[in-house]
């Protein structure tokens, strides 16, 4: 207990001087936790009361992203009535309702039984381990050190540095959910109502709001922090309860920053070998939410009888899920659907498994209209659109790369998680959980082929699962090593550690080979890699089932092995980084050439801009949207001549110059218009890739630079009937005309910029 308060301790403490030092000053981050702890803790506690998550740490993590659901529910109340005090009192009152109706329903219903299953803990020996507390402490420094070096120190409050640009669309998203409930495209105002997964921004505007803090301060910095200490939680908590073990528990939450990678995972980087991506927020928000999801489905198809608290969990975390990222329900379901092939004989756990499958399409098709837009410009083939192997084979070698690196390592690893459950009569069932896990990885595997994003978005699918894979992984490395150490005693455990060393040391021989060449492994290597990954996790699976002490041994052995030979490039990479050798930014196993989901060859200028794009900000650029922003609380639409990354705007450049919008925090007519509903539709247009492609409306384009470098009186008042209320002019970016001030009164100037309040 002693050595867990002086964890916790020490993680506040760091996190608090991290967090100072990044622009949230003390005073604000107790402002932050305030908010934090009554609009989002406080009401997922309330409805958790009476529910066990196997650990405190689990129980936290599930309160916080229950409280989610409350949360956003007071955010709409509170925006859309523009009475901004509902905000502190929907998510408490509406916990308190749920839970009384909660109460009443059991009472009428009863109560079921929770049974404890076999290799569930005694309740008095759920606490945490010491030993835990202090590798819970570790991985927090190391995420805090990653999101320190990979994201905070790339986007500084003041701009000192140019952010890159998705940073500055998703706080435009951020801005425009303090104002507005259906929030509008804040780059492209005629593309409407936005369709994307934004709940992530309404959780920083709902934040941001009941704490007085800069939306830039919660958007950017602050609200990192809650979400990934629930994510290390959950993933801990979900550990230990599906396996009954702190160590699991532990070893779960290491893999997060360290996530198990085979050599395969080298040529195919791109494919998803690493969950901690910071630049993506929508995906970070999505993590914690996808882990209590397949969590509480585990739960519900373990169960004999499902609590109503159970079911009512289960549909809120659903409903946070449909728009905190859309990739993350249908990955779910495909668990659900892999889970009712083992119970065909069982017309009670089928029907659950087929309503849990109805209810859940139901959700995705009703509000994809409102949070699929992400998706706009995807394509679907069964085929790749090329790749670095070649038209002829890069088919047979994207198969076994992407199956044997992506798929077997997880099952490999998790095959001693495999087991089975006690029935009432007696008889025993396949344990639910390693199936579902199993349809996670299909469902995300076929996104991974089938469809063909030009920003290469697919790979969330892959993504935003391995918290779910880290807990299975280590669920099966605890499991096979405990059985061992229970046939063959103390024995197993210097297998483990010679396995483990002996994989570590091959891997570091292989790296060493191959760390000054950029060959790509062959078809034939790749293949016998890929056999041999399988090979392995079917012996582990038979020796696991076998009763004598060798293969008890050889079992852990060889997950030692895989488990040290999986962790080479991980902690290479993440040394190199903490050593400051390589350059900061999310941690990865490797880089390289994807082998499938690759722009088709005919799409001209994707990719990472060749513009001087990431040269910082002007002083005035910065103090001319500083003081717009504050000209304009209430988010009013504003009409800028800055579109191009690099400014200057010129025909095809890449338009993701967002920064306008996120600096100003106010909607721009037409910003930067890459990442609209229309601008992902028009990816491939005259062989152009979407990044490149002109506005949509050439007339309102034309119109809008005409204001800027040849303004009238008419065209002032055309931007006045779209809801045009403020312009932001850059000389950098385009002619300013001084004749600009005759039609629009001047609010604010410098050599460069200026700022205009349209009368």
């Amino acid at each position: 207990m002693a050595v867990g308060a002086l964890a916790a301790l020490v993680a506040a403490i760091a996190t608090g001087i991290v967090l100072s030092r990044y622009g949230v000053p003390l005073t604000d981050q107790a402002r932050f936790w305030a908010a934090v702890a009554g609009t989002v803790v406080l009401p997922g506690a309330i409805v958790l009361r009476t529910r066990r998550m196997g650990s405190v740490p689990g129980w936290l993590g599930a309160a916080f992203t229950v409280g989610l659901a409350f949360q956003l529910l007071g955010w709409a109340v509170g925006v859309g009535t523009g009475q901004r005090w509902l905000l502190w009192v929907v998510p408490v009152v509406v916990a308190l309702l749920v839970a009384a109706a909660l109460r009443v329903l059991d009472s009428r219903r009863g109560a079921p039984r929770r049974l404890r299953e076999p290799r569930a803990e005694r309740p008095e020996r759920a606490g945490t381990p010491w030993w835990a507390s202090l590798v819970l402490l570790g991985v927090w420094l190391g995420i805090l050190r990653s999101l320190s070096r990979g994201l905070w120190a790339a986007t500084p409050l003041d701009y000192s540095r140019r952010w890159y640009q998705d940073m500055d669309w998703q706080l435009s998203l951020s801005a425009e959910a303090l104002h507005r409930v259906a929030l509008s495209d804040p780059q492209s105002s005629q593309d409407g109502y936005l369709s994307y997964h934004w709940f992530g921004n309404a959780h920083a505007a709902a934040l941001s709001i009941t704490s007085g803090l800069g939306v830039d301060q919660v958007g950017i910095v602050a609200w990192f922090v809650p979400v990934m200490i629930a994510l290390l939680f959950l993933v801990y908590g979900m550990a230990r309860a599906l396996s009954g073990s702190p160590a699991a528990g532990a070893l779960a939450a290491l893999f997060v920053v360290l996530p198990p990678a085979l050599p395969l995972n080298v040529p195919l980087d791109q494919i998803a070998s690493v969950p901690l991506v910071w630049l993506s927020q929508s995906h970070i928000f999505s993590l914690p939410v996808a882990v209590l999801l397949t969590w509480l489905l585990i739960d519900v198809l373990r169960a004999r009888e499902v609590p109503t608290l159970d079911e009512v969990l289960l549909l809120l975390v659903a409903l946070v899920a449909t728009g905190a990222k859309v990739s993350i329900l249908p990955t779910v379901l495909g668990g659900a659907g892999i889970a009712a092939l083992f119970v065909l004989r069982r017309p009670r756990l089928l029907v659950r498994s087929i309503i849990l499958g109805v209810i859940g399409c139901a959700l995705v098709l009703i509000t994809m209209p409102m949070f699929s837009g992400g998706g706009g410009g995807t394509t679907y083939s069964l085929l790749p659109a090329g790749g670095a192997a070649g038209p002829l084979g890069v088919w047979i070698v994207a198969v076994i790369v992407v199956v044997g690196a992506s798929a077997f390592l997880p099952f490999l690893l998790s095959a001693g998680a495999v087991g089975t459950l006690k029935d009432d009569d007696g008889g025993r069932r396949i344990d639910p959980a390693v199936p579902v896990f199993a349809g996670m990885v299909i469902v995300a595997l076929a996104a991974l082929f089938v469809m063909k994003h030009p920003s290469l978005s697919q790979t969330y699918f892959m993504r935003g699962i391995l918290p779910v894979a880290a807990v299975f992984m280590a669920w099966g490395v605890v499991a096979t090593a405990s059985r061992a150490v229970r046939l063959a005693g103390p024995l197993a455990r210097t297998g483990l550690i010679a396995g483990g060393l002996l994989g570590f040391i091959g891997v570091c021989v292989y790296r060493g080979m191959t760390l000054f060449t950029d060959r790509k492994p062959a078809p034939g290597q790749l293949i016998g890699l890929t056999v041999a990954v399988i090979l392995l996790a079917l012996l582990i699976v038979a020796l696991r089932a076998a009763r004598g002490r060798a293969g008890a041994l050889v079992s852990v052995v060889v997950a030692g092995a895989v488990l040290g030979g999986s962790l080479v490039y991980p902690a290479l990479s993440v040394g190199l980084r903490f050593a400051g050798l390589a350059p900061a930014g999310p941690v990865s196993p490797g880089a390289g050439t994807p082998l499938i989901g690759t722009v088709p060859p005919l799409v001209k200028g994707g990719g990472q801009s060749k513009e001087p794009a990431t040269a910082p900000l002007t002083k005035d650029e910065v103090a001319g949207g500083t003081f717009l922003a504050q000209a304009n609380p209430d988010g009013e639409l504003i009409a800028t001549n800055v579109h191009c990354m690099d400014l200057a705007t010129r025909p095809n450049c890449d338009a993701r110059g967002f920064w306008v919008a996120s600096l100003t925090e106010s909607p721009v007519d037409i910003g930067g218009w890459v990442y609209s509903a229309s601008g992902r539709a028009s990816h491939g247009k005259n062989g152009i890739h979407y990044y490149r492609q002109p506005y949509v409306d050439a007339e309102a384009f034309r119109l809008n630079q005409e204001v800027f470098t040849a303004p009238s009186e008419a065209g002032v008042q055309r931007l006045r009937d779209r809801g045009v209320r403020f312009l932001y002019a850059d000389k950098r970016a385009s002619a300013v005309s001084p004749e600009l001030a005759r039609f629009a009164e001047r609010v604010w100037s410098s050599p460069t910029v200026e700022v205009y309040r349209i009368r």
